[in-house]
């Protein structure tokens, strides 16, 4: 059985996040339809062998796309109708690697509209841990639409 949505949000909740693995077949169709088509991303051997990293970088696009999804996931229509973020690339994604998603409730505020603006505070992070991306995404949750 798949994860509900979060259906009522408090402060301090932990969001469900998912793993994604990134080979280099991922890394390339995604560049086919983003545009993000350069060495560091699609050049095995330049990213090997010009780069700091030794592999072929995921494109930040691609990363921060998981912010997005882990939201929808947790908050499905709500997010998708009134979401907003505030990403960074803070750490390099490569070839080969596995990311996680995850992320809290950070506060919950009461609007004149009788909705709640639920923000929280996500990231990626990668096999070892350290952060790839961190975000800071907020919604309206509008209890009427239940």
């Amino acid at each position: 059985m798949g994860k509900q949505l979060i259906r009522e949000p408090q402060a301090g909740l932990s969001l469900w996040g998912s793993v994604k693995h990134f080979d280099q077949q991922k890394i390339d169709r995604f560049g086919s339809v983003s545009g993000g088509v350069g060495a560091i991303h699609l050049d095995p051997v330049f990213g090997r062998e010009k780069t700091k990293y030794g592999a072929t970088l995921v494109q930040g696009y691609l990363l921060i796309g998981l912010i997005t999804e882990l939201m929808k996931n947790n908050f499905g229509a709500d997010w998708m109708r009134s979401g907003v973020m505030d990403a960074k690339l803070v750490g390099p994604a490569m070839s080969g690697d596995s990311v996680v998603t995850g992320g809290t409730i950070r506060q919950l505020e009461d609007q004149a509209d009788g909705t709640v603006k639920v923000s929280c505070s996500t990231w990626v992070k990668n096999a070892e841990g350290a952060l790839v991306v961190v975000a800071d995404t907020s919604f309206l949750f509008d209890q009427n639409m239940r």
